[in-house]
């Protein structure tokens, strides 16, 4: 819940001329699209990726123990 909204108000207190000026002062082009991806990008949560299968897992770690306990 906090990275989100650090990474939210981080960006806006970004200063755009100062942002594009750093910009143009890198000369390999691969850099300058990494950093530009950092101006338009959101925070993606690394526990999402690949389909959620981190939060699928652990849905099955605990439907097993929910449905493994003996009822004696």
């Amino acid at each position: 819940m906090f990275v989100p909204i650090y990474y939210g108000i981080a960006r806006m207190g970004l200063d755009l001329a100062d942002y594009m000026s750093h910009l143009q002062e890198i000369e390999d082009p691969i850099v300058q699209l990494e950093y530009l991806k950092k101006l338009v990008s959101q925070h993606e949560p690394f526990t999402l990726k690949g389909g959620g299968l981190f939060h699928l897992s652990f849905g099955a770690i605990i439907t097993g123990s929910v449905f493994g306990k003996n009822k004696d």
